[in-house]
């Protein structure tokens, strides 16, 4: 089977951490024929590189939406497939390049996700309604995930749970020393690592402020984290203001967390910025009035549901996780044993987790090895690849042969693809 794989890695649940999932999968999917297009900037290619794909090129997005750039995929698929077989399937990573996929695909099978992060508005209404009209199968990396399609209105029996994956043998955990020194900490420096993609500003205000409390009970902590860019000389600047402008690091490797987990002590994980779902989500058989437009809308604002990956890569590095409470961690985290959760919007309950961790060297311990066991037993990418090649095989009837036809397959080059592209916005 031919697959040409669309990412779009400006949105939430389409970034570093997916970009390496895919990377993985791919790896560990030898039988079929993998190409991928990014969906975004040329910065965005250099990315896709930076987390192991070598994509075929690029196509931009107006307004960076991916649904917007159908001429341009049309110019792609019959500049490349002139020159080699049809794909057979578009297997699209987030709802956005779904609905740019379902809207050219012709004859060839489209396949979404797994969406790991609801995106707000980039997922709206007219793109949920393509991708109904095409009936395309959608895999959700977790059941909060699938909850909000069946509530937008997505038939059931196209939404699969499919848990993503992370792969350890990635990390170098020989990294340890390195990285504390870049960041400036001695190994009795208690460092916190803000995961995100990058981390909202009020996520890192709320994790600095729980931070804050700690040191100035003159215990050494400190907090690691990579602000969007509006955020970032703002946490410096209030954290001078207190006078500890030594208590932040700011480093942009967090968004990309395999580089940077064996450096850290514990990973705090925020979710401030995507606040809970409301109460009539949890009704089940239930379509709330209104739920479809405050959910899906442009109005929507951040992400209702965060991207889950950087946890899983905190955990696979045994680095114990501090989880404001949310919908999307119900199944990760058993509180206690695999993770600590606190309140929603409780800074002092984040502080007070961070303390016992640092004052429990054997709690820790156990909550490294918990966490690490589950990675291995639940998210490893062995177990990824075959349940994505189940889907694959579900989407798709038995076919012929393949007969591979790789002459010309340099004939369409970057530069063709960025003809076929508009402008940046």
């Amino acid at each position: 089977m031919r697959i040409l794989h669309l990412i779009d890695p400006a949105v939430a649940g389409g970034g570093p951490c997916t970009l390496g999932l895919v990377a993985t999968a791919l790896s560990r999917s030898p039988q079929h024929r993998h190409d991928v297009l990014i969906i975004g900037t040329s910065a965005h290619l250099a990315l896709a590189g930076r987390c192991g794909l070598e994509p075929l090129g690029r196509i931009g997005t107006p307004l960076n939406r991916p649904s917007l750039a159908r001429n341009a995929m049309r110019k792609f698929l019959r500049a490349y497939e002139s020159t080699s077989n049809t794909y057979d399937l578009l297997h699209a990573w987030t709802p956005g390049c779904g609905a740019l996929a379902a809207s050219v695909a012709g004859d060839r099978r489209v396949l979404t996700g797994p969406v790991i992060a609801h995106t707000g508005g980039r997922a709206g209404p007219l793109e949920i309604r393509r991708l109904q009209r095409r009936r395309v199968r959608m895999l959700c990396a977790s059941p909060a995930v699938r909850g909000i399609f069946e509530a937008a209105g997505i038939d059931s029996s196209r939404l699969v749970v499919l848990a993503p994956a992370v792969d350890r043998n990635v990390i170098a955990f020989s990294d340890r020393l390195r990285l504390r020194a870049r960041w400036g900490a001695h190994e009795k420096t208690f460092v916190v690592g803000l995961l995100g993609e990058p981390a909202r500003w009020v996520d890192a205000r709320a994790a600095v402020n729980a931070v804050s409390r700690i040191a100035l009970g003159t215990k050494e902590v400190t907090v690691v984290l990579h602000p969007d860019s509006d955020g970032r000389s703002i946490a410096q600047q209030w954290l001078a203001s207190l006078d500890m402008p030594d208590r932040l690091v700011v480093d942009e490797k967090i968004a990309e967390p395999w580089r940077i987990v064996p450096g850290l002590d514990a990973a705090l994980f925020m979710n401030t910025a995507m606040n809970a779902l409301p109460p009539a989500f949890h009704s089940r058989g239930r379509k709330p009035p209104g739920l479809f437009r405050a959910l899906l809308s442009p109005s929507a604002g951040p992400s209702r549901l965060p991207n889950i990956l950087p946890v899983l890569w905190a955990m696979a590095a045994g680095v114990p996780v501090i989880a404001e409470l949310c919908e999307a961690l119900h199944d990760i985290i058993d509180d206690g044993r695999t993770g600590l959760l606190f309140e929603p919007g409780d800074p002092n309950g984040a502080a007070q987790r961070i303390l016992q961790l640092r004052d429990d060297t054997l709690a820790r311990e156990a909550i490294s090895t918990a966490a690490a066991a589950r990675i291995d037993r639940s998210y490893n990418p062995d177990l990824f690849a075959a349940r994505l090649g189940a889907a694959y095989a579900q989407c798709s009837p038995a076919e012929p042969p393949h007969q591979a036809a790789t002459a010309g397959r340099g004939l369409l080059s970057r530069t063709m693809l960025m003809r076929s592209s508009r402008t940046d916005s």
